[in-house]
C-alpha cells in the first residue's frame, strides 16, 4: 500500500507518513470520531440530494460574503492570504459552504413541520420568570438575610446591595431579569416555578454560596429565534440518531490498522 508511506507532513529531513498519521490518530482515540464525523457529513449530503435539495449560486455568494465579513476578509488580498494559511483552494472553500448550506436545508426540511408541535409539547420548559436574588457565602448569612427582609428591618433590594456577592445583580437590588425555566438547573427551576409571586425562597445552595430569591413575576412561554433554533437541533439530532441506529456503523480502516495491514505506527 505505497500511498500509506507517502509523507503527510515534512519538516526539513523529518517526515510523518500517512500511515503513521493514521496510527497516531488511532492511538489518541481521535480517529474514530473523525471517521464518524466524515461519514455523517456524507450521509446527510446524500439524504439531502435524494430529497432534491440544492444550493443556488445566490445562496453560495451570500454565505461567502457573510463568512468573509465575520473573519475580517475585507479585500481580495486578505481572502487570498486566508486561503494560503488554511491551505485550501477556492473550490474547497465553495464546497465547504455548499456542504453547510445543504445540511441546513435538510435540517429545516425535516424539522420545520415539527417545531411548533414540539414547542407546545414542551411549553413548560420555556416558561419565564422574573426574580431577584442575593448570593451570600454561607447558609447562616442567607438566613440572616431572610430574617431581615421578613421582619421588615430591611428590604430585598437593600440586602442585595449590602450583601450580595453576585456583581451582575448587586447594584440593581438583585434584579435577575427574565429567565427561562430551561436555562435554570432542574433543582432551582423546580423551586422557583413551584413558588408564589412575592414569596421569599432560600437558603438554596449554589456552588460555594447560598441564594435567597424572591419571585417577581411569571411570564408565559413565547417562541423566539433562540428556542426555534434549539428545537430544530434537538429534533434533527433525534432524527439522525434514529436513522443511524437502523444498521451498525463499521470502521474497516480501523480494522485494517489493528490487523497491521497499513504500515506505520512504529
Amino acid at each position: 500500500m505505497p500511498d500509506m508511506i507517502r509523507p503527510a507532513v515534512s519538516h526539513g529531513a523529518e517526515t510523518l507518513s500517512l500511515g503513521d498519521f493514521l496510527h497516531a490518530m488511532k492511538r489518541s482515540r481521535r480517529l474514530r470520531p473523525m471517521l464518524l464525523d466524515a461519514f455523517v457529513e456524507a450521509y446527510l449530503i446524500t439524504r439531502a440530494k435524494r430529497l432534491n435539495l440544492a444550493v443556488t449560486e445566490a445562496d453560495l455568494q451570500k454565505a461567502a460574503d457573510e463568512f468573509r465579513m465575520r473573519n475580517g476578509m475585507a479585500s481580495a488580498e486578505q481572502t487570498r492570504e486566508w486561503f494560503q494559511r488554511e491551505a485550501i483552494s477556492d473550490a474547497d472553500f465553495a464546497a465547504g459552504l455548499e456542504r453547510d448550506l445543504i445540511v441546513e436545508k435538510l435540517r429545516r426540511k425535516i424539522t420545520d413541520p415539527l417545531v411548533d408541535q414540539a414547542f407546545q409539547a414542551n411549553i413548560q420548559r420555556f416558561a419565564k420568570v422574573r426574580f431577584r436574588r442575593v448570593l451570600v457565602g454561607s447558609e447562616g448569612e442567607a438566613r440572616d438575610t431572610m430574617d431581615a427582609i421578613a421582619s421588615g428591618r430591611s428590604n430585598f433590594e437593600d440586602q442585595a446591595r449590602q450583601r450580595s456577592l453576585d456583581l451582575a445583580t448587586k447594584n440593581s437590588g438583585g434584579d435577575g431579569g427574565v429567565v427561562r425555566r430551561v436555562d435554570l438547573n432542574q433543582q432551582l427551576g423546580d423551586i422557583i416555578f413551584q413558588a408564589q409571586i412575592g414569596q421569599l425562597l432560600g437558603p438554596i445552595q449554589a456552588g460555594q454560596g447560598f441564594l435567597v430569591l424572591r419571585v417577581e413575576e411569571f411570564l408565559p412561554a413565547e417562541m423566539d429565534d433562540g428556542i426555534r433554533t434549539g428545537l430544530r437541533k434537538e429534533l434533527f439530532d433525534n432524527w439522525l440518531r434514529n436513522e443511524l441506529s437502523k444498521s451498525p456503523i463499521e470502521f474497516p480502516l480501523m480494522e485494517a490498522l489493528n490487523a497491521g495491514q497499513i504500515p506505520g505506527g512504529g
